[in-house]
Formats: structure tokens, sequence, C-alpha cells
């Protein structure tokens, strides 16, 4: 009867140790995620003051874009090269001493045809164009900041894994001690019963 005793006590005392240390072990699991989501919250701080208003002044940038400014910001480009061009052409010839010649006529016409058709080609592209940019911000928007948010996330995901596992162990060692000492007793009494009744 003294042997089911003592090994009820030394399993109890064994699952209060075991559980002791298994909780020790979550919470300094549980002190690093934490130490995790303070830098990664950190992390996202700094970011935010370096990026945040370029963030938003893009943001705004690629909000208010439509084809149509695009194009016309694009052929109005492609104007003043066509320009340079023309102008460069012109003093290339004058120093050749062709300048008002067919050959300078031709050039030019070339060089005109050429601007038309880059122009059109914005216009005619442009909806398309200013929407595979706006694409493009975005991806780049859900990635930069995403990603620290998603690591923040993650980790706040960690924390309540740890806590759920911490709380499952903490039962789960009580209720072994528990059963372990309810079963030394009822071994005791039983025990005890068999040698009242003298058997």
């Amino acid at each position: 009867m003294g042997t089911a005793v003592l090994t009820a006590g030394i399993g109890a005392v064994g699952s209060i140790i075991g559980g002791n240390a298994q909780a020790k072990g979550y919470s300094q699991a549980a002190a690093i995620q934490r130490e995790q989501l303070d830098f990664d919250k950190s992390r996202y701080k700094d970011w935010k003051e370096v990026y945040g208003s370029l963030q938003e002044d893009l943001g705004e940038y690629y909000k208010n874009l439509t084809g149509q400014s695009l194009s016309d910001r694009e052929v109005e480009e492609i104007q003043l090269a066509d320009q340079k061009a023309q102008e460069k052409m012109r003093q290339n010839l004058s120093q050749r001493g062709i300048d008002g010649s067919g050959v300078e006529a031709q050039l030019g016409a070339n060089q005109t045809y050429q601007t038309e058709m880059l122009k059109a080609n914005s216009r005619a592209t442009m909806d398309e164009r200013a929407n595979q940019q706006k694409q493009q911000f975005l991806a780049l928007g859900l990635g930069q900041g995403g990603q620290i948010a998603g690591q923040m996330g993650q980790t706040s995901a960690n924390m309540a894994t740890t806590a759920i596992g911490a709380g499952n162990a903490s039962a789960t060692s009580w209720g072994s001690t528990t059963g372990a000492i309810i079963g030394g007793i009822q071994q005791y009494n039983a025990n005890k019963s068999n040698t009242s009744t003298g058997g």
C-alpha cells in the first residue's frame, strides 16, 4: 500500500516539475516571439518614416493617372525630341552646304512622319499603358509594406499558438497530476480494504 502512494506521489511531483519546465519553455518562446514582434514593428515604423509619404505621393499620382494624361505628357516629350532632332538635322545639312535642298526636305518629311507615328501609337495605347503602370505600382506596394505587415501577423499568430500550446500543456500536466493522485488514493484505499478484510 505504501508503494502505491509513493508511486502516485512521485508521479505527481514529476508531473508538476515537468509542467513547470514546459511552462518555462513556453514562456521563453513567447518572450522571443514578443521580441520578434517588437523588432518587426520597429522595422515597419522605420519603413513608414522613409517610404510612407513617398508611397502616399506615388499612390496619389497613380490614382489620378489616366491614359489621356499619360499620352499628353508623352506627346509633349515626343514633340520636344522632334524639334531638337529637326534643328540638329538642319545644322548638319547647313554645315555641309546642302540646306534648302531636296535632301533636307526628304529628311524633314521622314522625321515628321516618324514623330506623328510615335504620337499616334502613344494615343492608341494610352489606357492600356496607364493600367499597366497602376498594376505595377500596386504590386510593388503590396510587396513592400505588405511583406512587413505579414511578418508582424505571422509573429502574432506564432505567439497565439504558443499561448494556446502552453495552456493545453498546463491543463494536460495538471490533469496527469490529478489523475496520478486520484489513482494513488484509489490504490491506497483498495490495499487498505484488502488488508482489513484479510485478503
